[in-house]
């Protein structure tokens, strides 16, 4: 994607999408929407929950967020809610490397201001509701803390 704009490469553009050129918003809206289609069940069964409004804040999925396509994301609080596969969890190489990259990514995110948190895929299939009442309480307790 290409602007014919003059400040179409500013400093100022660069600085709204994480550094990076205008021109490559397209690849990253791409990759977003690839991902959206890509959910796993428990990621579609918490997103009806999210959706809407319905905790009182408005939940964007896979969107990028500094470098990451986290599962969703609450701009108004500063929230990165992540659901977690075997694959996290797995005991060999490919999990302990899928752990590494998602411990750097969160610290990298909770040095910017987010908060981020886990549940595993099954927590939110067998008790969606015992997620939903903690990010309930997650979400009033961050709004506290960023009225401050």
């Amino acid at each position: 994607m290409y602007l014919k704009r003059p400040y179409a490469n500013s400093p100022l553009s660069r600085q709204r999408l994480g550094g990076l050129p205008i021109s490559n918003r397209g690849i990253f809206r791409q990759r977003s929407r690839y991902l959206r289609r890509r959910r796993t069940k428990a990621e579609r069964a918490l997103w009806k929950h999210l959706r809407g409004r319905q905790l009182g804040v408005r939940f964007r999925q896979q969107v990028r967020l500094w470098g990451a396509y986290p599962d969703f994301y609450a701009a108004e609080v500063l929230l990165v809610v992540e659901v977690d596969g075997p694959a996290h969890r797995a005991p060999d190489a490919r999990g302990r490397k899928q752990r590494a990259w998602d411990a750097a990514r969160d610290t990298r995110l909770r040095r910017l201001g987010y908060l981020v948190v886990r549940f595993a895929n099954e927590a939110v299939l067998w008790n969606h509701r015992e997620v939903v009442r903690e990010l309930q309480t997650i979400i009033a307790r961050r709004r506290v803390e960023l009225a401050r």
